[in-house]
């Protein structure tokens, strides 16, 4: 029998789940056996994924100006999409949920205790409004929350699995007690051995959030070390120079990664300082609205619903958004008093 060839297009159509019985064992023995086509490997399918993220149902708008601004937001994320895939592959195809047989099996055989880690530079990235969900080097599992970056590095010289992370990451940390997994943001360090917690580090935000719903974590920021347990959460602030440690609210602090967006009696700034962070926008909002309480829950729902039900649900109005320069954000929205 004739023996598949092995390149991108095998990868390409693998992604899209068209490959044959023997194309898939060819493509899961080159991954095992070479660390160089395993990290090709994952730089195509995070592509692969990126094109797929921030699509999103169309609804009314609240005001014609918001209209304009969200639909150039869309058309700039689908160009840059759009792009980014045409520079690595000739075809698209529908996506489908990805088997991770194939970098389970390179990784089973190069990160274990009893082998030194396979030297890797990884840096992934998520456009605002989007989530990306897939495995690191070592196959530690996460999911990436709208406008974050993340830059995972293991050595054959030290023993840490390192990752620097300005945004929001949930880990489902793979356990390797011999090399430490940790995670370096602006204010505060986390380290763990193999455990399930969410980071929150935003570049735009005082506060630095970490939440734990599984195993234990050590948090070290610059005026203490605190271990979590299963259910707490450490704020640490910026402006403050310390961390406060609470205990609840871990399904409002990582249901993002399914979706899911939970304000429990939330003030609405902090409402919209959240939507900010994550389709990066700037919203500033009237005196008279932030201390306003909110609940709700947004599942699987676009940014324009988000906003058009808070507006429902409030006495506010929208002003025309506002294109922006030498900020993070690209577009100020102004939330107004209906009254």
């Amino acid at each position: 029998m004739e023996q598949p060839e092995f390149n991108d297009d095998l990868i390409v159509r693998y992604l899209a789940g068209e490959v044959t019985e023997q194309e898939k064992q060819l493509l899961i023995s080159r991954i095992g056996s070479s660390a160089e086509v395993a990290e090709h490997f994952l730089v195509m399918k995070n592509i692969w994924e990126q094109t797929d993220n921030g699509a999103h149902n169309h609804v009314g708008m609240v005001s014609d100006g918001f209209d304009k601004v969200t639909a150039r937001i869309k058309k700039n994320q689908k160009h840059y999409r759009l792009s980014l895939f045409a520079r690595r592959f000739q075809q698209a195809a529908a996506v489908m949920l990805l088997p991770l047989i194939a970098v389970s099996v390179y990784l089973a055989t190069t990160s274990t205790p009893e082998r030194p880690l396979v030297p890797v530079t990884q840096e992934l990235t998520t456009m605002p409004g989007t989530r990306m969900h897939t495995l690191l080097p070592d196959s530690t599992e996460i999911w990436m929350n709208g406008g974050s970056r993340l830059l995972y590095t293991q050595t054959d010289t030290d023993n840490r699995r390192l990752v620097e992370l300005t945004g929001e990451v949930f880990f489902k940390v793979a356990h390797d007690s011999a090399h430490p997994f940790m995670v370096h943001t602006e204010n505060v360090d986390v380290e763990a051995l193999g455990t399930e917690f969410n980071v929150c580090s935003y570049a735009t935000d005082s506060l630095t959030t970490v939440t734990l719903t599984d195993g234990s974590v050590k948090v070290t920021d610059m005026a203490s070390v605190s271990v979590l347990s299963p259910g707490q959460t450490i704020i640490y602030n910026e402006n403050l120079k310390s961390g406060r440690l609470y205990l609840g609210n871990t399904d409002k602090n990582t249901s993002w990664r399914h979706g899911r967006l939970v304000f429990k009696n939330e003030p609405l700034i902090n409402v919209y300082k959240r939507i900010g962070q994550i389709y990066g926008l700037k919203f500033e909002v009237d005196p008279k609205l932030q201390n306003v309480l909110f609940y709700a829950t947004f599942e699987d729902a676009s940014l324009e619903q988000i906003l058009q039900l808070i507006r429902k649900s409030t006495s506010l109005r929208y002003l025309p958004a506002e294109s922006i320069d030498g900020m993070s954000a690209k577009y100020i929205i102004r939330v107004k008093s209906g009254s």
